[in-house]
């Protein structure tokens, strides 16, 4: 399962899942998140020819996506941004759709762009824990701001309790600034929580990550053992590959100092 940033987006057409929120269920029959204020509902200065022009932009847009053409789908949702530029719904669907690029191409620059247009959404919606769990995921998966991520992520928990996706957010984050004991804790607690909830691979993501936490603390058959069940439960997660060579350079330095 993908960890396209743990969210849930209320549509219809399911296009990738994975932790984090863009937790990731991944939809784009839709481009609403659950309870996002819309500032555009009191843009009085757009006519409403326009509207309907912004709104088939982004029709065409969710069309585009569903069929895989996420490059022309960022293009068309950049035009009805352009045209309606305070609609938080357009922007939440480009950032979501930059994050769904990142994994899909493999390119990083694009967890900036998605981070660029979840931001612009805050305004009015910092009490929206998807949203803010979203953040955090990008800030982890850009490898910069990890403290920032961290008090996103900690007020999503505030705000909504401690939501397996969130939870696992949180954890990644404190790996990253290496804390290699608290992420076991929590990444642990997160896929304890992932795998009553649902299909058990949704917890592939999270075990990846605490195969490397244990790696990084030394205990490499613990590694070994979450790394294997992460694999036996999504093969071919994006995840595994950046844990891989993680883990691998790692050896390498080791072996380097005997």
């Amino acid at each position: 399962m993908k960890r396209i940033i743990r969210i849930i987006l209320v549509c219809g057409f399911l296009c990738g899942c994975g932790p984090q929120a863009l937790y990731y269920g991944m939809y784009y029959g839709g481009y609403a998140v659950k309870g996002l204020a819309a500032a555009a509902d009191i843009a009085s200065n757009i006519s409403k020819e326009k509207k309907a022009e912004a709104e088939e932009h982004c029709r065409k847009a969710q069309e585009q996506a569903r069929g895989g053409q996420l490059a022309m789908a960022e293009e068309s949702i950049k035009k009805a941004i352009d045209i309606w530029p305070d609609h938080n719904e357009y922007r939440y669907f480009l950032g979501i759709l930059c994050h769904e690029m990142a994994i899909k191409k493999d390119a990083p620059e694009y967890f900036r762009k998605s981070n660029e247009a979840l931001l612009s959404c805050l305004k009015g919606n910092e009490k929206n824990s998807e949203l803010l769990n979203a953040i955090a995921w990008n800030y982890f998966m850009l490898g910069e701001n990890t403290d920032e991520g961290i008090k996103h992520v900690q007020k999503a928990i505030e705000l909504d309790g401690r939501r397996s996706y969130y939870v696992g957010t949180y954890g990644c984050l404190v790996l990253q600034k290496g804390d290699y004991e608290q992420a076991k804790t929590l990444l642990k607690e997160a896929i304890d929580k992932l795998k009553t909830e649902g299909p058990p691979k949704n917890a592939a993501t999270d075990l990846y990550y605490l195969a490397l936490a244990h790696h990084k603390s030394g205990d490499r058959q613990q590694a070994t053992a979450c790394f294997k069940e992460a694999v036996e439960l999504e093969p071919a997660s994006f995840y595994r590959k950046k844990i891989e060579a993680e883990m691998g350079q790692l050896s390498l330095k080791e072996e380097a100092k005997k």
